[in-house]
């Protein structure tokens, strides 16, 4: 039976009125099933309900419990006189008429397998920037961070160990690293931004001189022992096991670039010289042979990074891109995967800059959805072998207001299924902090970490994104930003304003901030394989939302995963019921939660019951994990139709009255099993209308009932209290 128990317990004294919230009877009764359901007009309706209706006295003076247990909703003055009551489907409980103080009970929340959306291929964070700096930290604490960002484990408490990021965004860098401190370069005019300079693979003597005619093919001309702190974590990313990495470009190599900077001369058109694509396109080639050579799946290269932008400031490594140019390099990059015999790793294209360039906005690296998968274009490179049919873009700057957030991603998607692309959102961080939907004026660490799960929400609802990425994983808190841009804060040196190579490269403290955590409700759960599956009762971008999905028909543990995120101060009592899978059904679940309290921390666990509420905390992310395994044979028996149970719910010890199908036989047997398949009660009925009296022993909670009359079998459930 596949309906929710209702039960109310309200305060009944003349005329009827609330003064104050509902009152629930949630300890009572482990929260089976409280559902009340508040109107905008002041009206309270009854949802998902079952078969009949009962009502039942308390010792309690003027208390009444309610037991309601019929698809519909009530209507009546008489309510609370306990006379009889009119059932009227689909009208609300006149009598209920309310303040603003009553509070919805119970969201019912409908999972449904049988519809299936984007296959998720990853959760991810770059190495940017200052990853190769950390990683050659001397100490313990580069494993410490690395163990955080990787690990799948759990400790003996069942709470995780890290977050278990399936995929790793690695820079390439350009060489400005290597060029140091000489005039123009990065961070030269404010050491500020020395970090963001970045290290090439190739030998220090050729990326700091003019040797742009040099042989890019050769292994002699590569030093596999740079970019060392990267390294580290690419290496403990793979321990870890870490699915996919992704090789990404922000500028080509300064002995490509026309004024031999990573940084941008020009706004209007790429740093590379022309001549040169084709050697960076082999550069790019090689680094990734080298490591897929060692064991690292390299699933994607990405040759561009935010075309859009000017990059005119010596502030971060950076180059503008017309598409035009764009098809340029990526016509060269095809050419060098197939030459490289890299068939396994693809293209990704474009990285724009905010997601409406994908399908919209004017300049020179517009509407690239089009531009490169319409056959049509001049800029068409739909057609290359090793091009990803996929778009991909970052959530930066178009996500302020809930309108725009929602409007903004359905056109991406909309543009993008035009062309049956895949969405990857590959950037995010809060670049601003005020003007934004549902964030406070005074905002906390906290309150960056639910507005970063919403846009990952709204990306994977509304975008459809099968990926999605954090910027910088590892970075310093500066500038009163407190962790819009990290998951993880480092001081090195114990400094959050290091100036120089030597302090960047001391081991100082760490702190994982929340945003970390919060991503980890995605990525520790979410892996690489899984669907996204249809889940109803939330999607209020001010409120509750939330998404669910379901492993691979393949993978050793089969289980649906949901990520609720809480955007409101108010705590949401939820129900969830499961259907559309075939020969599973859910028998436990697992909650974890992330919040000002609660660090991705084991909060719940129980065995499934969708009559039971969990309460998803306010202001917060939460996961709840439900494992589900082929039904025990109790479950498999064969249901022809239900025998009327009443009343029901019922107490421990008290007469319940059967009734079967006119169709069953006499001297059936009787037979009572808890939701864990334990046999607890056994009897015979010898009419077809019989009154049985349960145990006294039995505890509160949810029994299947079955009787075998002959060859048929009938199933109904009791709900014992």
């Amino acid at each position: 039976m596949n309906k929710y128990l209702i039960l109310f317990l309200f305060l009944a004294i003349g005329v009827f009125t609330w003064t104050g919230k509902a009152e629930t009877i949630v300890a009572d009764f482990e929260s089976e099933g409280i559902i009340l359901s508040y109107n905008d007009n002041g009206g309270c309706s009854l949802l998902s309900i079952m078969d009949n209706l009962y009502k039942t006295s308390l010792n309690s003076t003027n208390k009444v419990l309610y037991a309601v247990t019929t698809e519909t909703a009530l209507s009546g003055s008489d309510w609370w006189t306990g006379a009889e009551i009119d059932i009227k489907k689909d009208l609300t409980i006149s009598a209920l008429r309310a303040d603003s103080n009553i509070v919805a009970q119970g969201i019912p929340i409908n999972i449904d397998a049988s519809t299936s959306y984007q296959t998720i291929e990853g959760f991810a964070a770059s190495d940017c920037w200052m990853g190769n700096f950390v990683g050659q930290w001397n100490g313990a604490n580069k494993a410490a961070i690395a163990k955080y960002l990787f690990s799948q484990n759990f400790d003996s408490n069942g709470n995780p160990e890290g977050i278990g990021l399936s995929m790793w965004r690695v820079n390439l860098g350009a060489g400005s690293y290597e060029q140091g401190d000489v005039t123009g370069n990065i961070g030269t005019s404010d050491p500020n931004y020395i970090m963001r300079r970045g290290e090439s693979f190739l030998k220090n003597d050729i990326i700091t001189s003019d040797n742009s005619s040099i042989d890019i093919n050769s292994s002699s001309n590569y030093d596999w022992t740079k970019c060392t702190g990267q390294q580290y974590f690419m290496q403990q990313a793979k321990d870890y096991g870490c699915e996919s990495f992704v090789a990404f470009s922000n500028s080509p190599l300064v002995i490509y670039t026309k004024n031999g900077r990573a940084y941008s001369g020009s706004a209007s058109s790429s740093n590379m010289a022309v001549g040169n694509y084709t050697k960076y396109a082999d550069y790019m080639t090689n680094v990734v042979k080298h490591f897929k050579d060692n064991g690292y799946n390299f699933a994607y290269i990405s040759p561009v990074n935010e075309p859009q932008w000017a990059w005119t400031d010596p502030v971060q490594e950076g180059s503008p891109w017309t598409n035009s140019e764009i098809k340029s390099m990526v016509t060269a990059l095809n050419t060098s995967i197939t030459s490289k015999e890299l068939s396994d790793t693809k293209i990704m294209l474009t990285e724009a800059g905010q997601w409406d360039y994908t399908y919209g906005q004017s300049g020179n690296a517009n509407n690239q959805i089009s531009q490169f998968f319409n056959s049509s274009s001049s800029n068409y490179v739909g057609n290359l072998t090793n091009v990803a049919k996929m778009i991909a873009g970052h959530s930066y700057w178009t996500d302020k207001t809930n309108s725009n957030i929602q409007s903004v991603r359905q056109n991406v998607k909309t543009n993008a299924d035009t062309y049956g692309l895949r969405v990857f959102q590959t950037e995010w961080s809060m670049m601003e902090d005020s003007g934004i939907d549902g964030f406070p004026f005074n905002w906390s660490y906290i309150d960056v970490a639910i507005n970063m799960a919403k846009i990952i929400y709204t990306d994977l609802f509304y975008a459809n994104a099968a990926s999605w990425s954090f910027w910088t994983a590892i970075d310093l808190e500066r500038w009163s930003q407190k962790n819009r841009f990290i998951l993880i804060r480092v001081r090195p040196d114990n400094n959050d304003y290091p100036t120089t190579y030597t302090q960047l490269m001391t081991e100082g403290s760490f702190t994982v901030q929340p945003n970390m955590w919060a991503l980890g409700n995605y990525s520790l759960f979410v892996r690489p394989g899984y669907k996204r599956i249809n889940l109803t009762g939330a999607s209020d971008l001010a409120g509750l939302m939330a998404t669910a999905y379901i492993s691979p028909s393949d993978a050793p543990k089969q289980k649906i995963v949901a990520v609720f995120i809480n955007a409101d101060s108010l705590s949401k009592d939820i129900s969830t019921e499961i259907t559309g899978i075939t020969g599973l059904e859910p028998t436990t679940y697992t909650v974890y939660e992330t919040s000002a309290s609660h660090s991705l921390n084991k909060t719940l666990a129980g065995n499934y019951n969708s009559l039971r509420f969990i309460t998803i905390q306010g202001r917060s992310v939460v996961t709840i994990v439900f494992d589900l395994v082929a039904p025990t044979a109790i479950h498999t028996m064969k249901e022809i139709s239900e025998p009327v149970i009443s009343p029901n719910p019922v107490f421990a010890g008290g007469n319940i009255t059967i009734s079967l199908p006119k169709k069953a036989e006499n001297n059936a047997a009787l037979s009572l099993y808890s939701l864990e398949g334990n046999n607890v009660f056994n009897t015979k009925i010898s009419a077809q209308i019989a009154s049985i009296k349960l145990p006294a022993y039995l505890v509160k909670g949810v029994y299947l009932l079955k009787v075998q009359s002959g060859n048929q079998i009938y199933n109904n459930k009791v709900i014992v209290y």
